[in-house]
């Protein structure tokens, strides 16, 4: 088998009795456990394993040694790995026929399969030829998200220092590598929380990864944390997507990790969810739940449906109550705390009612966590919890110690007008596994968003809670960009599923920063929109694919970016400058050249800040100013004559874009 680099475990998982030995008959032991190498589906029993290598059954290589000078690098590079397989399903490559299934428990070889492409054939001359074990790899359709074993290095032991020698652990680095086969366009990162959700599902997953991508990328995060996993990739980030299986928390977990790593901009996280309420995973579109057998439609997803976002994060700064703590009338209890768990805020906060039901399954949880172990005993619990609490109405005097101001204003009077028994501040669409408390009644105006620096502040008794759950509404009191609560008695409190007992304070909610989130959005209601104060009657392009909306832009406002693919055009890139300054003075100008090598291993984000903008297809560069104003006239005049525009990426890879022209306002819905 084979030894994942993630953890010192071997990555194999218990194989069916009945599948066949790779060993064979006359090799096989035929003496304890079969097991299967979750990397490359090789089958062998226990105290088989050590004789694999010896019969020329290696596993896939995932990552090049510096200290094996023997290595064919160029060999190594780019080859298929072909393991033989009694069972295929789907069809030959080449006959375009069915892999038909012995029976009688026949010992014949029915098949051949790649185990980085998955191309299949079946073990006949005339299907799979000598020539196929020369053929370069093209990695099959996950591609553009695999980490070629090339990328990936294992320094030399010797040359770390000591500190780096202490944990007894190697050092790998991932960076990319020029190749005649094209790199991928954004690199995945994977972690794997296998308790999120207390469902068993987790180990599943990891090891479905591992097959389908590079085990080198797929790390348990449990096992060693993000930090281990997000050094490797640290060179990769500018086209680096990091994607999250298990709860908000372990999303958490993660921005958290980036924070402190100080990288000079956030990966794209995208989240499998695999926890139990999973709201931040419904926000952007992944659904509240994921089973083992939706590895691949995930994986497609992300190629063809997926979309940058931002999402914004809250600051939580708390200070004691020292009018109150001093107070001989307070008694302070044992479990008070003077901080709440967590001081960035990604999805919600509140205090109440809801924060105690949370308080209570926590604690619950921690006496006994063998009885919380899945996500369907989570529930349940979680509702037992909050309809003994709807009874008690718990906190039902919560207004009388609280004092709330947003944006300067004071709503303390809103507060205890109500009467409310929680308070939320919320930041994303759902809440408690699903459920919208600001509502949805389609009104536009005052519609909550994840990425417009507004936080909403939704009050509720117990009653309202728990009509949530069948389509029902919190009070909305209002949209704003910092609050200031304060609390005159220890109130439950929780961040982001986190609860705690926090002693009187001061909070002061405030906006952190905007990290960058993969959203899932179906691509045939994708449009563009150009900002709304160069509005005019907009006509519509139609693409092969997409159909977007143009509206009329300011080329004063417009910054310009020729990338130059073919030497001709790069031979006029100091006269394309001048025509620029001539043509457009009052743009931003700048202008940057890849070299033809590197040109598929960039992407348009490396050079510019943009998301997304207009491509100008010419000849050449010195027509270039006059595509600007011809683009200029057509979208003034709403005229639909822009057959040789189109929109792109900043994902899209350099050497399949011409010329780029963009708003700095773009933005893509």
């Amino acid at each position: 088998m084979v030894s994942n680099i993630n953890n010192t475990k071997k990555v194999a998982e218990n194989c069916c009795q009945t599948v066949t030995n790779f060993t064979g008959e006359k090799d096989c032991s035929k003496s304890g456990e079969k097991r299967r190498c979750a990397v490359c589906h090789i089958v062998a029993h226990t105290a088989c394993i050590e004789r694999l290598s010896d019969l020329g059954l290696h596993c896939r290589t995932t990552y090049r040694d510096v200290e094996d000078r023997h290595q064919n690098e160029s060999a190594a590079r780019e080859q298929h790995h072909w393991i033989h397989k009694w069972k295929l399903q789907g069809k030959c490559l080449k006959c375009h026929k069915g892999f038909q299934q012995k029976r009688f428990r026949e010992k014949e070889l029915i098949g051949v399969t790649c185990t980085w492409c998955k191309e299949n054939y079946h073990n006949k001359p005339e299907c799979f030829s000598q020539s196929k074990l020369l053929e370069r790899c093209q990695m099959g359709v996950y591609h553009d998200l695999i980490v070629p074993p090339f990328w990936i290095t294992r320094r030399d032991y010797k040359q770390l220092d000591d500190s780096a020698r202490k944990p007894k652990i190697r050092k790998f680095v991932a960076k990319p590598v020029a190749s005649s086969v094209a790199g991928p366009k954004h690199p995945l990162l994977v972690f794997v929380n296998p308790k999120s959700g207390g469902n068993k599902q987790g180990a599943k997953t990891l090891h479905k990864l591992c097959w389908l991508l590079n085990p080198r990328q797929v790390f348990d995060i449990t096992a060693m944390g993000p930090k281990y996993g997000l050094e490797i990739y640290k060179s990769l980030y500018r086209s680096l997507w990091v994607v999250v299986c298990g709860g908000d928390g372990t999303v958490g977990w993660v921005l958290s990790t980036l924070d402190e790593l100080h990288w000079p901009s956030y990966p794209p996280i995208a989240v499998i969810p695999m926890g139990t309420g999973n709201d931040l995973a419904r926000t952007l579109g992944w659904g509240g739940s994921f089973n083992n057998d939706s590895v691949n439609s995930y994986l497609e997803s992300l190629l063809h449906e997926a979309s940058v976002t931002e999402l914004d994060r809250w600051k939580l700064e708390v200070e004691p109550n020292w009018d109150c703590i001093l107070s001989e009338t307070e008694i302070f209890s044992e479990n008070e705390q003077r901080n709440l768990p967590l001081n960035v805020m990604n999805n919600y906060f509140s205090i109440g009612a809801d924060a105690h039901v949370a308080l209570q399954f926590h604690q619950s949880r921690s006496a006994n966590p063998q009885m919380l172990n899945s996500r369907l005993r989570n529930r349940i619990a979680y509702g037992g919890l909050g309809t003994i609490n709807l009874f008690k109405r718990t906190w039902k005097d919560l207004s009388d110690f609280v004092k709330l101001e947003c944006d300067g204003k004071d709503y303390t009077s809103v507060v205890r007008a109500n009467r409310f028994h929680g308070l939320l501040f919320h930041n994303i669409t759902y809440y408690g596994g699903g459920t919208i408390p600001w509502g949805n009644d389609g009104d536009d105006q005052n519609a909550p968003s994840f990425n417009d620096g507004k936080i909403e502040v939704i009050g509720f008794t117990t009653a309202q809670l728990a009509a949530l759950q069948m389509g029902g509404r919190g009070e909305r009191i209002v949209q704003c960009s910092q609050v200031h609560l304060v609390t005159f008695k220890a109130i439950p409190m929780q961040v982001d599923g986190e609860p705690c007992l926090l002693s009187p304070s001061s909070i002061v909610l405030s906006f952190h920063n905007k990290v960058p989130m993969i959203q899932r959005v179906k691509r045939n209601a994708a449009t563009i929109k150009m900002p709304s104060r160069n509005c005019c009657s907009s006509p519509e392009l139609r693409t092969t694919k997409f159909e977007f909306g143009v509206k009329q832009p300011s080329l004063q406002d417009m910054k310009i970016f020729a990338v130059a693919r073919p030497e001709y055009e790069r031979r006029h890139l100091e006269k394309a400058e001048n025509l620029f300054e001539t043509d457009i003075s009052h743009s931003k100008k700048h202008i940057d050249e890849i070299s033809t090598a590197s040109e598929y291993n960039h992407h348009i984000g490396d050079i510019c800040n943009a998301k997304t903008g207009l491509i100008i297809v010419t000849d050449g560069l010195p027509s270039l100013s006059k595509s600007v104003t011809k683009l200029a006239e057509n979208v003034a005049r709403n005229q639909n004559e822009l057959a040789d525009q189109s929109y792109f990426q900043s994902s899209d890879v350099v050497s399949a874009v011409g010329y780029v022209i963009f708003d700095d306002n773009v933005t893509e819905l």
